[in-house]
């Protein structure tokens, strides 16, 4: 059964020798179990810059994979000792990327949790320091 869940997200990128960027975001999504897989599903803002994108995001025990489809699409995935490659469309073309998370905690359950990953992200040309935290529950 799907239930209607507040998302609290703070988003932390730093290039190096830049300032830290701080991303703060509330919104309404949808959370579900499915046998053993933890989902939320939310819409994008223009805060985020991913208007028109729709976000879900799928955990298991040990790995958080958070797909974005619509204006933007993407799939990142997140495993202690594990790097990821991808790519990333746009409207402005493809851009591949690679994840390498240093942090992974889970701690959710039948009507929330939280999620903290820390991982450098080298996306086209650039590589950044990134902390995605979110908060949820019904």
């Amino acid at each position: 059964m799907k239930k209607e869940i507040r998302i609290s997200i703070v988003g932390i990128r730093q290039e190096k020798g830049e300032k830290p960027e701080k991303i703060e975001f509330e919104t309404e999504g949808k959370y579900y179990i499915k046998d053993t897989t933890h989902y939320i599903v939310y819409e994008e803002s223009e805060l985020t810059g991913y208007k028109g994108t729709t976000t879900t995001i799928k955990v298991t025990k040990d790995e958080v994979t958070l797909a974005r489809f619509g204006t933007n699409n993407t799939q990142m995935m997140f495993k202690k000792g594990r790097q990821y490659r991808g790519y990333y469309e746009t409207p402005y073309g493809n851009f591949g990327m690679c994840i390498t998370p240093s942090k992974v905690d889970i701690n959710i359950g039948e009507d929330g949790g939280k999620i903290n990953l820390e991982y450098l992200l080298d996306f086209a040309s650039s590589s950044s320091k990134n902390t995605f935290n979110i908060k949820f529950g019904v």
